[in-house]
């Protein structure tokens, strides 16, 4: 089975003002100033969040998190911060299932699979924000919020 991702910034979405760096803070950076539509397909079962307000960077550090548990935990969970949702994951030796609260399927993907396309999603976005705002991309909360993300292999 196959795994892909990939992002569509919200409608609402407006280029952040700053006269510098140093004025990005960490908290906006995670959670409110990128939102987008997140596409999520795993094999035939499309688990897309239905809404199209999810804060990217939050959501890219959730899932190498995620990645990172499988391997040595059979259970994941992530938490939509935006709502009440959530997204599990359920590991049985190599396969994975994952279920969410607000799509009735169930996808299936090898648990590498899994791993490989979160971390091409996650080099692939985090290059791509930093390119959508240059100057959010050198802010230190940017660097922060990356560390965490690549601090360790996924």
């Amino acid at each position: 089975m196959s795994i892909s991702f990939s992002y569509k910034l919200a409608a609402s979405y407006s280029e952040p003002r700053f006269d510098s760096s140093n004025q990005v803070e960490f908290r906006h950076l995670k959670f409110s100033l990128f939102p987008a539509q997140v596409y999520l397909v795993v094999g035939d079962c499309d688990i897309s969040p239905p809404w199209d307000w999810t804060p990217m960077m939050q959501f890219v550090n959730a899932f190498v998190r995620v990645a990172r548990k499988l391997s040595h935990d059979n259970e994941a969970l992530y938490l939509f911060t935006e709502n009440q949702h959530e997204i599990r994951f359920r590991r049985a030796g190599t396969t994975l299932s994952i279920t969410t609260t607000y799509s009735p399927c169930t996808g299936i993907c090898d648990l590498d699979e899994f791993v490989s396309a979160t971390r091409r999603f996650a080099l692939s976005t985090v290059r791509d924000l930093r390119q959508i705002n240059p100057l959010v991309g050198d802010s230190s909360a940017f660097a922060e919020l990356e560390a965490q993300i690549f601090a360790e292999p996924v």
